[in-house]
This record gives C-alpha cells, structure tokens and sequence, in this order.
C-alpha cells in the first residue's frame, strides 16, 4: 500500500473533510472529491467530482 492509498483509506473511513496540498494534478485528481485551484490566495478554478473516485 503507497502512501495515497493510506490517505484515501482514512479520507473515505473518517467521512470527514481533509486538505492537502499538492502540485501534482495527477495525485490531486485520484485523492480528492474537489479540487480547488488556488493563486495568490485567489480562488480560480473549482472542479468537483471525479469519475475514478466515485
């Protein structure tokens, strides 16, 4: 078990909210339910839901 996995496992056990940090689209999209793109503290793009996680 990598270490995504570990936190994808406690993220859907404890049904709670998490944030991470990450510059990898790639990890991004395969642990989360929300993705908020964020620049100079600015909100700039929000994408919700994705396929391989549901």
């Amino acid at each position: 078990m990598n270490l995504q996995d570990l936190v994808k496992n406690i993220h859907q056990k404890l049904n709670t909210t998490f944030v991470m940090v990450t510059h990898d689209i790639d990890e991004a999209e395969r642990l989360s339910t929300r993705i908020i793109h964020m620049d100079a503290g600015n909100i700039k793009t929000t994408l919700n839901e994705f396929p391989s996680n549901s």
